[in-house]
């Protein structure tokens, strides 16, 4: 007897770009609701001590760097939201070392905060 292996067909542009974009939504969806957990503390509510616990046992296939990173990346995104309710949208010229006064980054944030503000600069 002879196996078959079948091949999945390979995705055409449109179908690539679905799937792009799904993962995209996916992931910003996954975030705020990592952010929320942490944010109104659903972690206690469910008897654990930390944030960190609670997320080692219920999502113990996910890498603990991969829910910082995504917490860190929902923090910005927060403290951007707050700088555009403070003062509208942020001009091309603000310096970057008064947004960092303002926001208290750490080093990983950093990097996440100058993504966003390119992206806010597009």
């Amino acid at each position: 007897m002879t196996a078959t292996l079948i091949t999945a067909p390979e995705m055409n542009e449109q179908e690539a770009r679905q799937a792009v974009d799904d993962i995209k939504r996916g992931i910003n969806t996954v975030r705020a609701r990592i952010y929320d957990l942490d944010r109104r503390k659903g972690w206690k509510a469910l008897g654990y001590r930390s944030f960190a616990a609670c997320c080692m046992e219920e999502f113990p296939e996910l890498h603990a760097r991969t829910i910082e990173k995504q917490l860190g990346a929902a923090r910005v995104e927060a403290k951007l939201q707050d700088l555009r309710h403070l003062g509208g949208t942020l001009k091309l010229g603000t310096s970057l070392k008064r947004i960092y006064a303002r926001l208290s980054p750490s080093r990983m944030t950093t990097k996440l905060l100058l993504l966003h503000l390119a992206k806010l600069k597009k």
